[in-house]
């Protein structure tokens, strides 16, 4: 495969259609294979230009984002599709049925201060889902390759991988919280790690999916539909119980402060870290100040190392850090990064995580 990542921008205005083409081709490695106002367009020239990525609107005239997107998936299903959607609750609801039917992303239409800043928000955004696609396609030719010969049907993990390792023996038995980062294709890894945990874990769940606002209210309302757990967006001042999920909110960092026995959350809106707000480090930062040795990490599929300097300060007070397996990542960044650093006491696929936890808060459980 070419080392260009071919685009096609889907888009039924015009001037969002000459914005997106501007900002992918200023992006190096990147080419617009094709435009297209709108789905029905978009799928007759993929025929022909077979793009590596689809930039592909939510709302469209004569065939729709959604019922593109699952003609794409059915007829092209090595293309990459990340939706662009407007910043409201109902493209957010739109774009998370998108991620259902099989977009690995999504990129929100900025909303900056000037024109030039909302340009630069895209430009920054696209870079991210440029190199994710890339990161696919690679992923795609080589699994292609090596089929059959260097992965075992069982699913085990990649060679790769081989820095996992059982649990540290000397860990403490007991797990206090559990803290999660995760982000390019985290609000289905969710999907499917949440129902799988019992509805008395004993402990809370803290959890960073990388998302700017609106989009997290809708992934906390959509993944308590099917968990045991209520999920809940973080609000500031709320107090950390067990057997609560809270997702950080899109748009703040999320940590945690000490009210007499109390923990609570604790909101702001500083700096990104590694570009990210919310950002996992800070979210670890915090649980190994206030959990130290009884806090489990968890960081599952993202692209990026956010999460990996948290770890270490996690590793440090003693606590328990696990990363899910390659092969069931649909980006190996983040996991990989802790596997890499010697972070990681042990990588697993996404059942074997939920069964680790509850495991693992299996001591808190019986004293509840």
């Amino acid at each position: 495969m070419s080392t260009e990542l071919n685009v096609m921008v889907v888009d039924d205005s015009a001037l969002y259609r000459h914005i997106l083409t501007t900002a992918v081709a200023a992006i190096p490695g990147c080419t617009v294979a094709a435009t297209a106002p709108n789905g029905a367009i978009a799928l007759q020239k993929m025929e022909r230009t077979r793009p590596d990525l689809v930039l592909l609107d939510c709302e469209m005239p004569v065939l729709g984002g959604l019922e593109t997107l699952t003609e794409i998936r059915r007829r092209f299903p090595e293309t990459v599709v990340v939706m662009v959607s407007g910043v409201n609750q109902n493209a957010a609801a739109v774009t998370f049925e998108a991620l259902n039917r099989g977009a690995i992303e999504f990129i929100p239409k900025p909303e900056g201060a000037t024109a030039a800043a909302s340009e630069a928000l895209l430009r920054e955004r696209l870079r991210h889902v440029c190199g994710v696609s890339a990161a696919l396609s690679h992923s795609v030719s080589s699994s292609t390759k090596a089929e059959g010969g260097s992965r075992a049907k069982s699913g085990a993990a990649s060679p790769s991988a081989d820095g996992a390792k059982a649990l540290r023996a000397n860990t403490p038995a007991r797990v206090d919280a559990v803290v999660i980062g995760i982000s390019t294709g985290g609000p289905n890894a969710l999907a499917k790690l949440l129902p799988l945990l019992p509805a008395r874990l004993g402990v809370p769940v803290l959890i960073v999916q990388h998302m700017p606002p609106y989009f997290t209210s809708c992934l906390a309302k959509s993944l308590g539909k099917h968990s045991a757990m209520p999920v809940l967006e973080g609000v500031d001042g709320a107090e950390v119980q067990p057997d609560q999920i809270v997702l950080a909110p899109g748009g703040h960092h999320m940590a945690l402060r000490r009210d007499g026995r109390k923990l609570r959350i604790a909101l702001n809106e500083d700096a990104p870290v590694k570009n990210c707000r919310p950002a996992v480090d800070v979210l670890f930062r915090s649980a190994a100040e206030h959990y130290g040795a009884n806090a489990l990490a968890i960081v599952m599929t993202g692209m990026g190392d956010d999460g990996c300097d948290g770890a270490r300060v996690l590793r440090a007070r003693g606590a328990r850090c696990i990363t899910q397996s390659r092969e069931t990542c649909v980006i190996y960044g983040m996991p990989r990064a802790l596997v890499d650093a010697g972070l990681s006491d042990e990588s697993l696929p996404i059942e074997g995580l939920a069964d680790r936890i509850a495991a693992l808060a299996a001591p808190q459980r019986s004293c509840a």
